[in-house]
């Protein structure tokens, strides 16, 4: 129980850490003059990118983000099943090893 209690303590605080990036993110992409500042930041945190975001006001529209959000979920997803790969490998071994 305690395990699941630190998960949802780490949740709260990773969720809240998202919610002051998307904040940051839209005034900044406000005070630029960036209009549709609120999606941009959602898409933004969800690619983890959350500053240094001034050499990519030239390219901030609505087709480009959404590309760019595209590729980098595909990255992540490409990166999680190498991971589950990996796990699933080294659980395979571990078996071996106990048989």
């Amino acid at each position: 129980m305690d395990l699941v209690t630190e998960v949802c303590k780490t949740m709260e605080h990773y969720i809240e850490g998202e919610r002051e990036h998307r904040k940051n993110l839209t005034a900044e992409l406000e005070t630029h003059g960036i209009e549709n500042a609120d999606n941009f930041s959602d898409l933004l945190v969800d690619m983890a990118i959350y500053d240094n975001i001034e050499p990519y006001f030239s390219i901030f529209n609505e087709q480009n983000l959404q590309a760019a959000f595209q590729i980098s979920q595909q990255m992540k997803n490409s990166q999680n099943i190498k991971t589950a790969v990996t796990v699933h490998r080294n659980c395979i071994c571990i078996k071996e090893l106990c048989t």
